[in-house]
């Protein structure tokens, strides 16, 4: 899979725009117009196919794991996260223990993240 690089321009209109904001407010990851949320407007492309958001990119990586390739369609042909979200939740033949143990394959907090979880829901 390739990885994308930025140019100089964008990497100099990315530092002005986090410098430029406050470091006393909190930075949620969860609204849609956060630059760290999966949901905030980035577009890419990889092998192929462009992508609105990292949440677009997610939901269609979740329908392909599972062979779902008509969700994964239906999913591309759209921008809105909230549509990639609801479709995500309708793919075919999902199963949570595949997809829990590829969400987490090559990620080293894989475990602080899931104990911090387990705690919240206590």
């Amino acid at each position: 899979m390739p990885v994308n690089t930025i140019s100089f321009a964008e990497h100099n209109a990315a530092s002005k725009f986090t410098s430029s904001t406050s470091t006393t407010k909190p930075v949620f990851f969860w609204k849609p117009n956060s630059y760290l949320s999966q949901w905030y407007w980035s577009k890419f492309t990889v092998d192929g196919d462009t992508y609105a958001t990292a949440e677009m990119w997610m939901m269609v990586q979740k329908a392909r794991l599972f062979n779902d390739e008509k969700t994964a369609k239906q999913m591309l042909a759209t921008t809105k996260p909230h549509e990639h979200k609801a479709l995500g939740r309708q793919v075919k033949g999902f199963e949570a223990r595949v997809w829990d143990q590829r969400m987490f394959l090559h990620f080293p907090f894989r475990c602080p993240i899931l104990c911090i979880a387990d705690k919240l829901n206590r």
